[in-house]
């Protein structure tokens, strides 16, 4: 299942959307009339259902309130299913960006650094590396990394691990805002701001 606005044009860059873990595609498409016009937004439903509803990419294993382990075949599996995606959406010939938050933000990171050629830029929001993925860089691929200062779920310390694995002289942008586990309005206008670049 996924959230779709077409865009402008029958040429239109793709920009992807991964929500975060136990919510679904309607989170992050909210967002879609943000957008200019002339970006084509996908937004995917992840294929586990969340116990207490919503959905995920894969399940974690909890202690209390910490999170001990994860279901990294369940991880495996959705990182095929994204990457199989959007290498139809790349066929087109168009620009494609992935962008995810949270865990969403976990399996655009592993897709981006296992199928590096299928993207032209990367959206890392509120996430932290995934455990799966060996720490290496994403050469010259646009990649921005937003987290809040504030985030109790995700230290902000994740969005600075994310920034050394993937390498510090690689097309990186980091930004840091005075929020919690969110997209806060100012954060949002650096995502617009940075989807520009692709003009």
């Amino acid at each position: 299942m996924y959230a779709e606005r077409k865009g402008s044009q029958p040429d239109s860059p793709k920009l992807v959307l991964l929500h975060g873990y136990g919510s679904n595609e309607q989170d992050l498409f909210g967002l879609a009339d943000e957008f200019d016009s002339q970006w084509h937004v996908v937004s995917l439903r992840a294929p586990y259902e969340h116990p207490f509803g919503g959905f995920s990419w894969f399940d974690l294993e909890w202690a209390g309130d910490q999170i001990t382990g994860m279901n990294s075949e369940q991880a495996r599996s959705s990182h095929e299913t994204v990457a199989d995606l959007v290498q139809v959406l790349k066929a087109s010939g168009s620009k494609v960006i992935l962008g995810g938050f949270s865990q969403g933000a976990m399996m655009t990171i592993s897709v981006c650094l296992g199928q590096p050629d299928l993207f032209d830029g990367a959206m890392i929001l509120s996430g932290r590396w995934p455990e799966w993925s060996l720490p290496t860089k994403i050469a010259n691929t646009p990649v921005l990394i937003q987290h809040g200062i504030f985030d109790p779920i995700l230290p902000l310390q994740e969005a600075d691990a994310i920034f050394r694995n993937l390498g510090s002289g690689a097309n990186l942008t980091l930004e840091k805002y005075p929020m919690a586990h969110g997209i806060s309005q100012a954060s949002l206008d650096g995502i617009l701001a940075w989807l520009r670049t692709f003009d």
